[in-house]
């Protein structure tokens, strides 16, 4: 019985680890968008400042838009 109820409970903790490892990565996916999302809201912000006419041929590419 004692065996039976540490193999059952090595079981569990190896499940209970791949979940967590599952969910991390969930996460740090969604943290890496975010990151990418927060690069470009600041590259277009300084871009537009800096050189209105570059941000304008950029966005305009980036839409699909030809020049």
């Amino acid at each position: 019985q004692y065996v039976r109820n540490i193999v059952s409970l090595h079981k569990e903790v190896r499940e209970t680890v791949k979940d967590i490892v599952r969910v991390q990565e969930r996460a740090a996916g969604s943290t890496n968008e975010t990151m990418n999302a927060q690069t470009i809201n600041i590259l277009k912000v300084e871009l537009a400042k800096e050189s209105p006419e570059v941000w304008a041929r950029l966005r305009n590419k980036l839409m699909g838009g030809d020049e």
